[in-house]
């Protein structure tokens, strides 16, 4: 059919503000609909940082570096690709989150239900805190089962930190 709602692109400053002001852009395409808003940066292009505020949805995010990350999504999935990055916080409330990459200084995450699997470039170079009320936790080679996961995992010299909260679900971090 045809597209519902407004999307606004603002300049404030040095930082673009991508918005949608009346719900979500819904595209019908054969009785389906979903929402889509594509933002394409130059691939050298270093980012001082990027905060994403989505209600429900998904988040596809492939080849950014950038400083800094602020996620926070209500209900969906987000997959983070190839992410250079200082620091990342994620809030997830409900949903799955994959990431592969290198986060250099911090990393928070924020699950209370769903999954998280990361892959890092640089998982000797990071220490870990994770507390997990219920679900599998696995970091590098080691498995926990149980309810109640709180450990410590650290690497000599490490210069990054990852810090995991998840209320129900997995976490596996390689």
């Amino acid at each position: 059919s045809g597209i519902v709602g407004e999307l606004n692109a603002t300049m404030e400053g040095s930082k673009c503000v991508i918005e949608n002001s009346t719900g979500f852009d819904q595209f019908s395409i054969g009785g389906s609909s979903y929402s889509e808003i594509i933002v394409y940066v130059p691939r050298d292009m270093e980012l001082e940082g990027i905060d994403v505020d989505l209600g429900a949805g998904e988040l596809e995010v492939s080849d950014i570096n950038a400083g800094s990350w602020s996620v926070d999504i209500g209900a969906g999935n987000i997959s983070m690709k190839d992410v250079v990055c200082n620091s990342l916080s994620v809030d997830c409330a409900t949903g799955n989150l994959t990431y592969t990459g290198t986060i250099s200084e911090s990393g928070d995450f924020d699950m209370a239900a769903g999954n998280l699997e990361m892959t890092l470039d640089n998982f000797d170079d990071c220490n870990f805190a994770i507390e997990a009320a219920l679900g599998h936790v696995k970091v590098g080679n080691d498995s926990y089962d149980s309810i109640g996961v709180d450990i410590e995992k650290k690497h000599e010299g490490a210069t990054s930190t990852i810090t995991v909260d998840a209320a129900v679900g997995s976490v596996i971090i390689k």
